[in-house]
């Protein structure tokens, strides 16, 4: 946009430069429009309530008054003297119905939007309804606030309540930020300043537009509505959040892991409230969460009225209090005809590990109406682990499509969506419709076992002996992945289980003893889907270095101790006193890999992780980032905040305070670079403390 459009009533409240296509202005701002929570965490997502382009004359104030006259209870943001100094100069416009969600490419020359800025804390910030005019030619995006929604007693909004404007100008190669400015008050009354338009959204603005592909920022809750998602979790996270991070005994931060399931079950209870409507019931769904773990979200669905049971093979602490209401076994899991769940309506895999390609499967076989939710984490095929890797892409996104193609082939109609929770693993398959007819079951489950038989590898190690002894037989799949079809098919053509659903929910017990199948289930029905299948240890394996010879920790630390002091281009530090202290150099994890045989670090890797794990626990030594490894700098005022950041622990000072003889004062050649007062560590017998107990009393 050229200066010269710009009237008096607008003001440039900054530019950067921009190497941009208009195209890719035009997608940026769409960006903007679809998803302002990416820029301001104010807001959780915004909801378009209309879109049109324009083709034949008409004045957008009035396009503009007519929307807010739609509305009623709202707080208007503008008014006909305002209408009239901002389109004083305005230009005619085009009208046609486009009936797209989106910013699309068309001859007109207007495009006008309008979209209800939704805020992430609705009892603080109203709903700001807010029209946007993108003229194609100017290639200008203008913002007009019109009103607030359900204001209360508030009235500042989470997003900006003034006009604004992004111009692209193909001469200048920049973009540029124009604020409407009223004479009568010259400063605008948002909580969104001009300058977090100017200093957060400007630049992400053009960040956008210089992308490759710009508007390809991940998408998230596709498939609920995202006015209803915000408003339930709040509610949830009120109702069961708060309570829960008091209470919480396990070692877990639950702070990520309470809230984390407050979020799936508010995307879950959506998706069932979406499928009840469509189905015309108001039946709630039933369902079992495979791997349960803490068994939180069992707890939180059941508590909203779906029946459900939890499975894990490890109980936890806080299974005690949920109370009676919420059924939990403590059970493994081997995915075979005897872990058929057909009295159930949904099979839900949330991290389930070991277990995660087997849910699709143990859905699709379980009837034909059931339904499954799985949340992948940790990268597992169905008999070992995911090892491989698609080019271009990363292990993680290979995995996925991996999981979204085995629910493709158990016969799922499969679906993609992003959850907005606090972890790196937000994406999660839902299948809750079938791409074939219940008549043909049987074709379709032959298509299952062969896929599943070629991946495991105990089938492939098979085929390989049965190979060299004789020659290759097409007699059909061996007994390997072996069941009692006949009964199971029977169990899963369409509506059959369906019929004995009271007789069969019954006979699962929901309390104490060991975990049962329904009746009709286990008769001649308890082979395994594949023979090297390892479902968890009851007994959660300690990994860490508690389990490692003592000798070969001190054999590890001082061999890569000497090894990184002698590095090239070391550090010298000075101390307070004066002396001259020798950090050493840097070392790649690789090279320090290759100081150790092969022995020793696959003991490593069984017992604690690894070597990394090993050094990262010697935080009093080692200062392991970004790849390399170094000393730990007891020359700085607080060498551990780095380390405090990373695992996320407190500070502790002062219980721990010369518990433990210093390192550095018994093996550095250089000793300790503080002195006795300062240092954190014992320096020497005679130095050590006991560890005081939160309560004061010392062990």
């Amino acid at each position: 946009m050229d200066s010269n459009v710009i009237s008096a009533w607008w003001h440039e409240e900054g530019s950067l430069e921009c190497i941009a296509s208009a195209e890719n202005f035009k997608k940026a701002v769409q960006v903007w429009f679809a998803k302002p929570h990416v820029v301001n965490r104010r807001v959780c997502g915004a909801k378009t309530q209309f879109e049109e382009d324009y083709h034949v004359p008409v004045e957008v104030k009035n396009i503009v008054r007519n929307r807010i006259l739609d509305c009623t209870l709202a707080y208007p943001l503008v008014d006909d003297v305002l209408l009239q100094d901002l389109f004083r100069d305005q230009r005619k416009l085009v009208m046609c119905d486009s009936g797209t969600d989106t910013f699309t490419t068309t001859s007109n020359d207007i495009h006008v939007a309008v979209r209800d800025m939704l805020p992430r804390q609705s009892v603080k910030y109203p709903v700001v309804r807010e029209m946007v005019i993108y003229d194609k030619k100017l290639h200008c995006a203008t913002f007009i606030p019109l009103f607030l929604w359900n204001i209360g007693s508030q009235q500042k909004a989470a997003a900006t309540d003034c006009p604004y404007q992004l111009a692209w100008s193909v001469n200048k190669s920049r973009i540029s930020l124009n604020v409407w400015t009223n004479q009568a008050t010259d400063e605008p009354s948002q909580i969104l300043s001009k300058e977090w338009l100017r200093d957060q959204l400007l630049p992400k603005i053009v960040q956008w537009a210089q992308e490759p592909q710009p508007g390809l920022v991940t998408t998230s809750l596709q498939l609920v509505p995202i006015d209803r998602y915000n408003q339930l979790y709040q509610e949830l996270k009120v109702k069961y959040g708060q309570e829960m991070v008091k209470v919480w005994p396990e070692k877990t931060d639950p702070q990520k892991f309470v809230y984390e399931d407050v979020a799936i079950a508010t995307y879950l209870l959506l998706l069932w409230e979406d499928d009840r409507q469509k189905n015309d019931t108001e039946t709630r769904q039933s369902f079992v969460d495979l791997g349960c773990g803490n068994g939180l979200l069992v707890y939180i669905l059941c508590s909203e009225g779906h029946p459900g049971l939890g499975i894990d093979v490890r109980k936890r602490k806080i299974w005690d209090l949920y109370g009676g209401n919420t059924k939990l076994k403590e059970a493994p899991i081997t995915p075979s005809d005897s872990t058929l769940f057909p009295e159930y309506d949904w099979l839900i895999g949330n991290h389930s590990d070991e277990l995660t390609p087997w849910i699709p499967v143990m859905a699709a076989r379980s009837s034909f109406h059931t339904k499954y939710f799985v949340l992948p984490c940790c990268l597992w095929d169905f008999d070992s682990k995911f090892s491989k890797k698609d080019s271009g892409k990363s292990q993680y996104r290979s995995y996925l499509d991996y999981i979204k193609a085995v629910g493709g082939v158990c016969g799922f109609n499969v679906e993609e969506d992003v959850l907005r929770i606090p972890s790196t693993k937000r994406i999660c398959f839902i299948g809750r419709s079938r791409n074939y007819n219940s008549k043909d079951e049987t074709t379709v489950d032959n298509q299952r076992t062969d896929y599943i038989s070629a991946r495991c590898k105990a089938k492939q190690k098979q085929n390989d002996i049965t190979s060299e002894i004789q020659p290759e037989s097409h007699t059909g799949r061996t007994d390997f992945i072996s069941c009692d079809k006949e009964k199971r098919l029977k169990l899963n053509n369409g509506d059959s289980c369906r019929t004995h659903r009271h007789t069969i929910a019954g006979a699962v017990p929901m309390n104490g003893g060991n975990f049962e199948q329904p009746e009709c289930l286990v008769d001649g029905l308890s082979s395994s889907w594949a023979a090297d299948f390892q479902p968890r240890e009851k007994l959660e394996k300690i990994r860490n270095c508690t389990q490692v010879d003592k000798m070969i920790q001190q054999h590890i630390i001082m061999t890569v101790f000497e090894t990184v002091l002698k590095a090239e281009n070391p550090v010298i530090r000075t101390t307070k006193d004066g002396k001259t202290w020798k950090r050493g150099g840097s070392l790649k994890l690789p090279d320090v890999a290759a100081l150790f045989d092969k022995p020793t670090l696959q003991q490593l890797k069984s017992e604690c992780g690894g070597l990394q794990t090993l050094l990262r626990n010697s935080h009093n030594i080692f200062q392991v980032s970004g790849g390399q490894v170094q000393l730990r700098d007891w020359t700085l005022e607080d060498p551990m905040s780095s380390y405090r950041k990373m695992s996320k622990q407190k500070s502790d000072k002062d219980r721990f305070y010369k518990t433990k003889l210093c390192w550095f004062y018994g093996n550095h050649p250089d000793g300790c670079p503080r002195s006795s007062d300062t240092c954190l560590y014992a320096h020497g017998s005679t130095d050590l403390r006991q560890v005081q107990l939160q309560d004061g009393s010392n062990i």
